[in-house]
This record gives C-alpha cells, sequence and structure tokens, in this order.
C-alpha cells in the first residue's frame, strides 16, 4: 500500500510541472547525441548495421542447423536485446 501512495505521489509531481521534466528529457537527449555526427539517427543506424553484419555471416548459404535447434545469432542477439 505505501507503494502505490508513492507512486501516486510521484506521478501527481511529474504533472505537477510538466516544463521541467519535458527540459530535462530534451537536455539529456541532446547530450547523448551532441559528440555523434549522425545523432539521433545513429541510434536507429547501429543496431540495423549490428543486425544486416549478423546476417551477413551467420545465415549464409553455407549455414548449417546447429544441435537442439539452438541458432548461435539468434541467441547472441537475444541477449543483446536484454542488455539494452
Amino acid at each position: 500500500m505505501r507503494y502505490l501512495i508513492f507512486i501516486l505521489s510521484l506521478l501527481r509531481s511529474l504533472h505537477a510541472y510538466p516544463g521541467f521534466i519535458l527540459g530535462i528529457v530534451k537536455r539529456e537527449f541532446q547530450s547523448k547525441h551532441r559528440t555523434s555526427t549522425l545523432g539521433a539517427a545513429w541510434s536507429v543506424i547501429n543496431p540495423l548495421a549490428l543486425i544486416v553484419v549478423y546476417m551477413v555471416i551467420f545465415f549464409s548459404n553455407h549455414a548449417r542447423p546447429f544441435a537442439w535447434g539452438l541458432n548461435p545469432p539468434l541467441v547472441t542477439a537475444y541477449f543483446f536485446a536484454l542488455e539494452s
């Protein structure tokens, strides 16, 4: 019950200061992508490039099925997805 009251009070305080919250989010976003040449697009391009590399390396015509139905590229991609 205490946690529910805490969460409700947190949501009320977020609603009370929307400009402050949006300013913090905007500043964090800009500082994260300031040094990147491509900016925010790099957040999309980087994972897509990794997927293409994995597909070229692991899903070539010479690929053979793996034991127990485990596909190492998919397992690796799954653990990278959990990490982010």
